[in-house]
């Protein structure tokens, strides 16, 4: 699939549970190997959402303002998420299946999920699920399943190469999910993150991740993304 444009209509104060409660998708999709390359897609519950979709891949993709997961993978699949500028997540990244898709039989844990060239942003949002101080929050860069039983987990294992984080405060889940789910890391180069909250960064990282405070980092990522992308709408 190329190009398209999805602008979301929703109230933009909406909290979560509103907006997960309508449990809507930018696109949606159930071919496996499909591509869907250069789509902008603002304002929806989820951004990219692959079921029945193994291998997919996701490339030169504009995200913004998505209410709960930038990308969906509840299903488990092995794909490629390459090149793609997610400008605004609660969440970025979930792999985590319900107990119906469990009993569906979907099983990830030998499979492959490759993220690259990519930068993804963490963006506070009304009404986070549970409560906040200033009635904003997010969510973590990785919803896994059995985050603290790696070896039980049905998620497939990550490749992170030269991608850049950004985050501007704890997400809900609570410091010790900022980070990598545990043991699920196949390989990693270059990956800066870059931390806008207070003191160090809540959570260790491996090393081939950088961290910085320097929100310019960011900046200049995305200027460059856009530059790069003049047909994926702003």
């Amino acid at each position: 699939m190329l190009g398209g444009t999805v602008l979301g209509q929703y109230d933009r104060s909406l909290g979560w549970d509103d907006m997960h409660s309508m449990n809507n998708a930018g696109i949606v999709f159930d071919d496996s190997q499909l591509a869907v390359d250069g789509i902008r897609i603002d304002n929806v519950t989820d951004g990219v959402r692959p079921k029945l979709a193994d291998d997919f891949t996701i490339r030169n993709v504009h995200l913004s303002y998505v209410r709960d997961d930038c990308v969906e993978n509840d299903h488990v699949h092995g794909g490629l998420v390459d090149d793609s500028l997610f400008d605004g997540c609660y969440e970025a990244f979930s792999a985590r299946p319900s107990d119906a898709i469990i009993a569906s039989g979907f099983d990830g844990s030998s499979k492959l999920w490759t993220i690259q060239s990519s930068l993804v942003r963490l963006q506070p949002m009304p009404g986070p699920r549970g409560a906040s101080a200033d009635g904003l929050g997010t969510g973590a860069f990785f919803k896994w399943h059995n985050w603290n039983n790696p070896d039980a987990s049905l998620s497939p294992k990550l490749a992170l190469y030269n991608n850049v984080f950004m985050a501007e405060r704890v997400g809900q889940p609570g410091a010790s999910r900022m980070g990598i789910p545990p043991e699920q890391l196949r390989d990693c180069a270059n990956n800066v993150m870059v931390w806008l909250g207070p003191g160090d960064f809540p959570t260790s990282l491996p090393s081939c991740f950088t961290v910085t405070k320097d929100r310019a980092v960011w900046d200049n990522a995305v200027a460059d993304w856009l530059a790069r992308h003049p047909g994926v709408a702003p």
